[in-house]
């Protein structure tokens, strides 16, 4: 679906509800579901920084919460490139695929650690 053609008086109460809390995270979801993209990317703009323990942020952004998820992957990796430097200068596909597996485990059950504590739950992004 293209993006709407709204009007500019439609497009500021849009960013008005955008910009409230209590119905920030529902306009975000009712604008996937509609596959709206752009208009959302206007609305709420993808962050260039957060902490690596904002919950409510990746769960509340799937843009943000595959951004978190790659940089842990990097960073795995990274760990990994370090420990066998002196053994292998590629990293095994079969050893890929485990640090991927391993920390999406890692930050789905931080993801449900956290909702669980405020009173909620994950599915299973």
């Amino acid at each position: 679906m293209s993006d709407l053609e709204l009007t500019p008086e439609y497009r500021d109460a849009l960013r008005d509800v955008a910009g409230d809390p209590s119905l920030a995270g529902e306009l975000r979801r009712v604008l996937d579901d509609l596959n709206q993209g752009e208009l959302r990317d206007e609305l709420f703009p993808m962050p260039t920084r957060w902490a690596p323990d904002n919950y409510a942020l990746f769960l509340d952004d799937d843009r943000v919460m595959q951004a978190e998820f790659q940089r842990r992957v990097r960073s795995a990796v990274d760990d990994w490139h370090a420990r066998n430097v002196d053994r292998i200068s590629r990293l095994p596909p079969d050893d890929w695929d485990r640090i991927v597996e391993w920390t999406g485990k890692q930050f789905r059950a931080e993801l449900s650690g956290w909702s669980q504590r405020q009173g909620g739950s994950v599915g299973s992004r």
